[in-house]
C-alpha cells in the first residue's frame, strides 16, 4: 500500500508545526515507507500520478469553508473521483466567524463545496479537530466524520507543569486576522491595550512577543510594523516564527503563554506550559470548546457586525487568576484529554486508514 500524502503548508509557522505533527503520525501508524509527501502549491505535485496510491491524506489547517475547499480540492477532485481513490482527512476545521447559532447552523457549503465533501463522506472520512466542525459538517448532512482533534495534540503526552510555582517569562502571540485594511486600526488599538495591560499585571516579568506568520507578510505588513514599533519602544523582545516551526522552540523556557495563536496555545499546552487563548473567530472558539477552557473572544458580535471586545481585559484578568489558582488541576485534565483522543480516536481513523 502507498499513501498520497498532501497539505498546503505555505508560510505561517503553525501550519509548519502541523506538517510535522501530522507526519509524525503517518509514520507512528502507518511506517516511513508507506507514503509519499507532497505540497499541494509545489510544482513537483503537477507530476504526481494518483492512480498509482491506494488513498489520500490530506491534513491540517481550517479546510472546511468554499474558498479552501475550491482552491485546494477543485483542481484534482476529478481525478481523485475518476480513479476512485479514498480520501481521510487529517484535524481540520470550521472556518467560521464565530459561534453563534444563526451563523453555524445556517452555513451552507456551495454546489462545487459540497461535490468534494459529498465524495469524501462516502469515500473516507472527514476528519475534524474539534466539535464545532463536526456540528457544522453534521448539519450539512455529512455522518462519516472523525473527531481527530489537531496533530499537535499528540506530543510530549504526558509531560505536565504542575503549577506556577514562579513566573519568569511570558510569551504573548499575535493576531491572526488583520488583512482588512479599513478594521487595522481597531485591532491595533485592541493589540495595544492587551500589551499594556499585560506589561503592567506582570511588570517584573520577562515578556517576549512572536509573528506567527512573520511581519512583512502581503495584507498585514503595515500593522504588524506598527506592532513592531510599539515593542520596540517598549523593549520588549519580538520573534518571526514563519517559514518552518523551528521557531516555535521560543516558548520552551517561557511559564505562561497569552495570545491570538491556536497553534502556539497548543504547542504550549503539549509542553505543559500554561495558556489563555484569546479566539478571533471560530478556529480558537471551538478548540478551546473542545479543550474545555473558557471562551475568550477578541471581537464582540453585535447585529451581524464585528467590533473589539469591550471586556477583554476583565475577562483576560479573571482566567489569569483562575487559571494560576488551578492550574495543577487544568493542566492535568488537558493532558488527560490528549491522552484519551490519541488512544481512540486517532487510533480509530488510522485503522480505517490500514484497511484500505
Amino acid at each position: 500500500m502507498k499513501i498520497l500524502v498532501i497539505s498546503n503548508t505555505i508560510s505561517n509557522g503553525g501550519d509548519f508545526l502541523v506538517k510535522r505533527k501530522s507526519l509524525y503520525l503517518i509514520n507512528r501508524y502507518l511506517g516511513k515507507e508507506s507514503y509519499d509527501y507532497y505540497n499541494l502549491y509545489s510544482t513537483d505535485f503537477e507530476k504526481v500520478n494518483i492512480e498509482k496510491y491506494s488513498c489520500i491524506i490530506y491534513f491540517g489547517g481550517p479546510l472546511y469553508i468554499d474558498r479552501l475547499l475550491e482552491n485546494i480540492f477543485s483542481p484534482i477532485i476529478d481525478k481523485i473521483i475518476e480513479y476512485k481513490k479514498k480520501i481521510f482527512i487529517l484535524g481540520c476545521g470550521w472556518y467560521g466567524a464565530t459561534d453563534v447559532p444563526e451563523i453555524i447552523y445556517n452555513y451552507k457549503f456551495s454546489e462545487k463545496s459540497k461535490k468534494i465533501l459529498d465524495y469524501i463522506d462516502t469515500n473516507g472520512v472527514l476528519g475534524c479537530r474539534d466539535d464545532l466542525s463536526v456540528r457544522v459538517l453534521k448539519n450539512n448532512g455529512y455522518q462519516n466524520l472523525i473527531m481527530t482533534g489537531c496533530p499537535v495534540w499528540y506530543a510530549n503526552l504526558g509531560l505536565i507543569k504542575s503549577t506556577f510555582s514562579k513566573i519568569d517569562k511570558i510569551a504573548i502571540s499575535d493576531m491572526g486576522i488583520t488583512k482588512e485594511k479599513d478594521l487595522q486600526d481597531e485591532k491595533f488599538m485592541q493589540m495595544v491595550d492587551v500589551l499594556s495591560f499585560l506589561c503592567e499585571r506582570f511588570n517584573d516579568t520577562q515578556i517576549i512577543f512572536t509573528f506567527n506568520n512573520g511581519i512583512e507578510t502581503k495584507y498585514s505588513a503595515a500593522f504588524n510594523n506598527n506592532v513592531k514599533e510599539f515593542l520596540r519602544n517598549r523593549k520588549i523582545e519580538y520573534y518571526d516564527l514563519s517559514n518552518g516551526d523551528e521557531g516555535f522552540k521560543v516558548y520552551d523556557d517561557c511559564d505562561f503563554h497569552i495570545g491570538y495563536r491556536v497553534h502556539t496555545h497548543l504547542y504550549c499546552l503539549t509542553r505543559g506550559i500554561p495558556s489563555i487563548l484569546i479566539c478571533e473567530d471560530a478556529r480558537g472558539i471551538g478548540m478551546n470548546s473542545t479543550l474545555g477552557f473558557p471562551i475568550i473572544k477578541a471581537n464582540a458580535f453585535d447585529n451581524g457586525n464585528y467590533k473589539n471586545n469591550p471586556y477583554l481585559l476583565k475577562e483576560l484578568d479573571n482566567e489569569i487568576d483562575r487559571l494560576m489558582k488551578h492550574c495543577e488541576y487544568e493542566m492535568g485534565r488537558v493532558g488527560q484529554l490528549f491522552a484519551y483522543y490519541n488512544n481512540t480516536n486517532i487510533k480509530e481513523f488510522f485503522d480505517i486508514i490500514k484497511d484500505v
